[in-house]
């Protein structure tokens, strides 16, 4: 949030104890807690099944398909949130 803005960064703080908010970053928290556990569960597996020069060509990508993924989900489930906090207040 600070890097949006100061004024985004301060509006977070306002509303950091507010249910809706509280469950979005447990979610966001638990997706990439799961998504980075099983990165690695699937690199140690790949470890015992490939070679070492496939694993150094397959290992980084995998890496950073898994962070782009969950970079992606993140945007994505942030934007979702924000529509419908936004949607549940004009109600």
């Amino acid at each position: 949030m600070a890097r949006e803005s100061p004024e985004a960064a301060a509006a977070f703080e306002a509303r950091r104890e507010e249910a809706g908010v509280r469950h979005t970053v447990m979610v966001m928290t638990l997706v990439w807690g799961f998504g980075l556990l099983a990165d690695v569960v699937v690199s140690v597996g790949l470890i015992y099944v490939l070679s070492v020069e496939q694993y150094l060509i397959l290992g980084p990508i995998l890496g950073y398909g898994v962070m782009g993924g969950l970079a992606l989900w993140t945007v994505l489930y942030r934007r979702y949130r924000t529509r419908k906090v936004q949607a549940q207040a004009a109600d």
